[in-house]
């Protein structure tokens, strides 16, 4: 295992499996990466008017059942951040990089403006991005011969004779773009479903009548994201290229892969826990990689995070994204992938579950915030009290694997 500054990397037979964790992005690397989704934006026709409230249809979530919903979103002048809501929508395929460079010149003119008087782009982001940290997990699939060996379990190195066939990324951009795909009209799937605190409807009554707008957007910044996987099963021009923190190219999510290759259905048995809970077998390399966190305006909190453990026998990956909306819902998104050493295919499993604080009041759980901070132990607690959750399994065929 080779370890530098801010960097761990782990070659084990034909596996590399590298993590990068820095600070945060300072402003002027949020305003590029703001830029950037505004002209994702562009890319797609979204405009300034298109994300006014005015015109849409949405339903609506909020710590009341009625009259406390409403209106969400955020203005496009001046006003609390606190007074501010969010939506959310089913996800459409990426772009390619060529779309989104194409636009860039016009995302200035195509996005809503901010009050400061800065010109700056109506583009929220999260208040905290390591837009620099990823995780990352390629495969190298032999193409005859053993020339330069092939690691041997001892960090050897990948067969000179070798292309990667697998490449599994974790980073923010791509979560973002994830995100910002929501915004985007005809995406498809359920209608948009709105969080709301209380202050929303009270802003809209005091500020609406005056002429101000509000600007539809996920506050919360939920993302379908499931990492990056990049397929390629052609000798030599299926390398693996580029910056890993940088998802502004064509990926593939999972639905088909390069040369026919994607994700067929499974059952839950693609995640061995018997084989994760062995505590005798040491960790080789274990990385907790934060993505995004943002705390909603004094709200709640919301987070993505990657956690990556490598054990003599296996690997195993956790992406989680945690949202609380203070008096409103808990929810986590977890999604997890897996592969033995030794077995031709890769297993993952998406879940989904939430609880209103409503129905935690309900079932006799407590209802003070302070009882919900670590994400850990509500993810047990959702899974425990037997939360209706949406599971979803799959595996994935190595390209190189034997036909």
């Amino acid at each position: 295992m080779a370890k530098h500054d801010d960097s761990t990397t782990l070659e084990l037979d034909d596996w590399r499996i590298a993590s990068r964790r820095r600070p945060i992005l300072s402003d002027q690397e949020k305003e590029a990466l703001s830029q950037r989704i505004a002209a994702y934006w562009s890319a797609h026709g979204k405009t300034a008017a298109s994300m006014i409230v005015e015109g849409h249809g949405t339903s609506s979530i909020s710590s009341r059942e009625e009259g406390e919903g409403g209106g969400g979103g955020a203005t496009s002048a001046t006003s609390s951040s606190k007074e501010r809501a969010s939506s959310s929508t089913t996800p459409t395929t990426m772009t390619s990089a060529d779309d989104v460079s194409a636009a860039a010149d016009s995302a200035t003119m195509a996005s809503p403006k901010s009050s400061s008087g800065s010109g700056h782009n109506f583009t929220p982001l999260p208040e905290i991005l390591f837009g620099q940290s990823y995780l990352e997990i390629k495969h190298a699939a032999t193409l005859g011969g053993e020339e330069g060996g092939g690691g041997g379990g001892g960090g050897a190195g990948q067969p000179t004779n070798s292309t990667i066939d697998f490449c599994l990324r974790f980073n923010t951009t791509g979560a973002l773009i994830s995100w910002a795909r929501r915004h985007v009209d005809g995406a498809g799937g359920s209608p948009l479903v709105v969080i709301t605190v209380p202050e929303a409807s009270r802003w809209a009554a005091g500020n609406l009548a005056v002429g101000l707008k509000q600007v539809r957007y996920d506050w919360v910044f939920g993302t379908d994201y499931e990492g990056e996987l990049l397929l390629s099963s052609e000798g030599g021009g299926g390398k693996v290229e580029g910056d890993p923190c940088d998802t502004f190219l064509d990926l593939e999510r999972g639905s088909v892969g390069d040369g026919g290759v994607g994700w067929e259905a499974a059952d839950s048995s693609v995640i061995d826990r018997r084989l994760l809970s062995d505590r005798a077998a040491p960790i080789l390399f274990y990385d907790d990689i934060t993505l995004y966190e943002d705390e909603l305006h004094d709200h709640g909190v919301v987070s993505l995070n990657a956690k990556v453990r490598v054990m003599p026998t296996c690997w195993f990956v956790l992406l989680r994204y945690f949202l609380r909306v203070d008096g409103v819902l808990l929810r986590v998104e977890d999604t997890r992938y897996f592969h033995r050493f030794g077995q031709e295919w890769v297993g993952k499993e998406r879940s989904r579950r939430e609880l209103t604080f409503a129905q935690l009041g309900e079932a006799g759980l407590p209802t003070e915030t302070s009882e919900y901070r670590d994400v850990n132990k509500v993810a047990a607690m959702l899974e425990q009290a037997g939360t209706p959750a949406v599971v979803v399994h799959s595996r994935l065929v190595l390209p190189g694997a034997p036909s």
